[in-house]
């Protein structure tokens, strides 16, 4: 990026805007046992698009939001008798 791009600081994002809940809920569906109590946000959601530097980029991202929530919670699960 350095070499094609002025310098400084870049945030690559997917384009998906999910909030804490719908990302908890997601999570859940893999741990149906677990009821998590419900705390209510101190700071109204901070939102960044950064759909101009993925079009500049031609970037995309290769995993869609549910299948990195998947593949992260079973990498989890994976090392499970570390945390247990």
């Amino acid at each position: 990026l350095s070499l094609l791009h002025p310098p400084g600081p870049y945030n690559i994002a997917t384009g998906w805007v999910y909030n804490q809940r719908d990302i908890v809920l997601k999570v859940l569906e893999h741990f149906p046992s677990l009821s998590p109590k419900h705390v209510r946000a101190k700071l109204p959601p901070q939102i960044q698009k950064e759909t101009m530097k993925m079009s500049r980029w031609n970037w995309k991202p290769e995993w869609s939001f549910d299948d990195a929530i998947d593949y992260t919670i079973a990498r989890f699960e994976s090392y499970k008798e570390d945390w247990e």
